[in-house]
């Protein structure tokens, strides 16, 4: 696709989300995502349009982009960290996202700071920098998962009078992981099928694995 191939392309698309047919704008949202040659404006609204239909982890893989060509903008920054932290746990948004994951809310963390370092009074930056520090105080469970603590976790899930979305995720694991059929995948915060255990050939079991691992199928 050339420029002006590229631009009514994008025209197309947010005018079908604008009209509300999110669905219908998918194909266009795709071709531009494809077509994009580091575009960091086409690449904003595509991230814009991903996180919108709940795709936040291709989201906030397309901001990170967008920062890494223009890494003074600060609309660009601040938009990765908004969806950072909401794939962390920080549930800024509506939708029903799945795959929460702690170490995103390590990513929001270190963004705000460099947004910080450049702007001290930012007044959104402090404001998010502030939720980032409640949310990881609230997240010492999860973040003992990634570290591979898994006595702790058992320990104190058991404990625990409410559970948030990463304490569910937690849980999840644990119990995938007493199983038999899954493993911890050090440094991440997931578990993933032995290799040496067949493919389960579907069913309600099935499902709920995904559920837990934040697949939909």
């Amino acid at each position: 696709m050339n420029s002006k191939e590229i631009e009514k392309t994008l025209v197309k698309a947010i005018g079908l989300v604008e009209a509300g047919q999110k669905i219908e704008a998918l194909e266009f949202f795709e071709q531009l995502d494809e077509h994009a040659n580091g575009d960091p404006q086409v690449l904003y609204n595509v991230g814009i349009y991903y996180s919108s239909i709940g795709e936040h982890l291709k989201a906030s893989d397309r901001f990170d982009q967008c920062c890494a060509i223009e890494q003074d903008n600060e609309s660009y920054l601040m938009r990765s960290i908004v969806e950072d932290f909401h794939i962390g746990g920080g549930q800024l948004m509506e939708s029903d996202f799945m795959a929460y994951d702690v170490s995103y809310l390590t990513k929001a963390k270190d963004k705000v700071a460099k947004l910080l370092e450049k702007k001290p009074n930012h007044e959104d930056g402090l404001d998010l920098k502030e939720k980032i520090e409640n949310a990881t105080i609230k997240s010492r469970l999860a973040f003992k998962f990634l570290e591979g603590d898994l006595e702790y976790c058992r320990k104190t899930i058991t404990r625990k009078r409410e559970l948030n979305v990463l304490d569910e995720r937690v849980l999840g694991f644990l119990n995938l992981l007493d199983s038999g059929e899954y493993q911890v995948v050090s440094g991440e915060f997931r578990v993933e099928k032995r290799s040496d255990i067949q493919a389960n050939q579907g069913g309600f079991l099935e499902r709920l694995r995904n559920y837990v691992l934040g697949i939909e199928k």
